[in-house]
């Protein structure tokens, strides 16, 4: 049973069991898995385990007879027979999100046929053109960010303007600065903004945060992009 503390508490428990499962530690090392019949896997993480995939590390470990050895930004956790020997010292009890996990056992890369598939599909399906202009803020390590947010894009001609990383505010500032006024679209305005759930959250977090005479033009600069996914 998935450890619920790890995920955030507005989610129901299906929800928080559904974001745990797709913790980038688990990913990695089911990737692994799939991918090598080695003994031992390690995993190489810039985030803290969280105290979930310290436990299923541990059962994975142990129903796989697989060695598994995860570096975070502390120490290293070594994982043999179900028996961890960092004493499970110092999981993180903290939301994660996005996370860059390098496995050391390969997987195949993707072939150039595959990559083109998806981006033409994602093209097709969400009807990017070469007017729109996206405002990309997503890790370049994350598969959305690379593909909804940038490979997608430039693939029809479409503008990518980045931030330096997720910001609330920089975001709202963002979409001010493009709708102004309800009906109004300044120049180089941001016309397509992707992103993960957790990101909306705490977009929404913000917007409710504002002061409630400020809220308008937020609201309205939302309800003008062409498309928000």
């Amino acid at each position: 049973m998935a450890d619920c503390k790890m995920s955030e508490s507005i989610y129901t428990k299906e929800d928080k069991e559904g974001h745990l499962a797709v913790h980038s530690g688990k990913l990695a090392i089911v990737s692994a898995l799939l991918n090598t019949q080695e003994s031992q896997i390690r995993i190489t993480k810039n985030l803290r385990v969280c105290g979930d995939c310290h436990i299923a590390a541990k059962l994975i470990s142990k129903i796989v007879e697989c060695e598994i050895v995860v570096r975070d930004t502390n120490r290293f956790h070594h994982f043999k027979d179900g028996v961890f020997s960092c004493g499970d010292y110092g999981p993180d009890r903290s939301q994660q999100t996005s996370t860059s996990v390098t496995v050391t056992i390969a997987a195949p890369a993707s072939p150039y046929r595959s990559i083109l598939a998806q981006v033409e599909a994602l093209t097709k399906t969400w009807e990017y053109t070469s007017v729109d202009r996206f405002l990309h803020y997503l890790p370049l390590h994350h598969v959305h960010g690379i593909f909804n947010s940038l490979f997608a894009p430039l693939y029809v001609g479409s503008t990518v303007e980045f931030l330096p990383k997720f910001s609330v505010s920089g975001i709202w500032k963002r979409r001010r600065e493009s709708y102004p006024t309800e009906g109004y679209e300044a120049d180089e305005a941001i016309t397509v903004f992707t992103g993960v759930p957790i990101m909306y959250t705490r977009l929404i977090r913000g917007y409710h945060a504002m002061d409630p005479e400020l809220r308008a033009t937020p609201a309205s600069s939302a309800r003008n992009l062409r498309l928000m996914m």
